[in-house]
């Protein structure tokens, strides 16, 4: 069932389809969220924050630990995501970048109920210009 023009918050297809932003994104039957890249630091920063509409949706939940933007050595960070559900801390995921041996991306799948109020966030270890964590969504939306 389409939700094309509803069914959630953030952006509806149209109105941005391919741009980052806090919110979820719905195309047919399909959600997508991407929050672009976020500068890394010492505090708890929010990535996504959505309510989602009247359906549940499954997906994929990508969490990308600290990356150099401008293509220089890494220098990693650990980093810890907090998945909020309405209000509630539901999971919480280090994600480590500064072993070769330690996976940077951590992809989790996810139900999200319907009217169910999602934030995902995190906090670093270290707070370093140039370095930065990002987090998309994609999955299939259900009546």
């Amino acid at each position: 069932m389409p939700l094309v023009g509803g069914g959630g918050a953030g952006n509806i297809a149209g109105s941005n389809p391919t741009g980052t932003s806090k919110g979820l994104n719905y195309i047919g039957d399909h959600c997508y969220a991407y929050s672009g890249l976020i500068q890394i630091n010492t505090s708890l920063t929010n990535c996504l924050d959505f309510t989602t509409g009247a359906s549940y949706a499954l997906v994929d939940l990508t969490l990308c630990g600290a990356a150099k933007h401008d293509g220089g050595t890494n220098t990693g960070a650990n980093t810890v995501f907090e998945i909020y559900m309405d209000g509630t801390r539901n999971l919480l995921v280090k994600v480590e970048s500064i072993q070769e041996d330690m996976p940077a991306m951590e992809v989790l799948p996810i139900l999200i109920p319907p009217f169910t109020h999602v934030q995902v966030s995190f906090i670093c270890d270290v707070d370093t210009a140039n370095i930065f964590n990002s987090v998309a969504i994609a999955g299939r939306v259900y009546a």
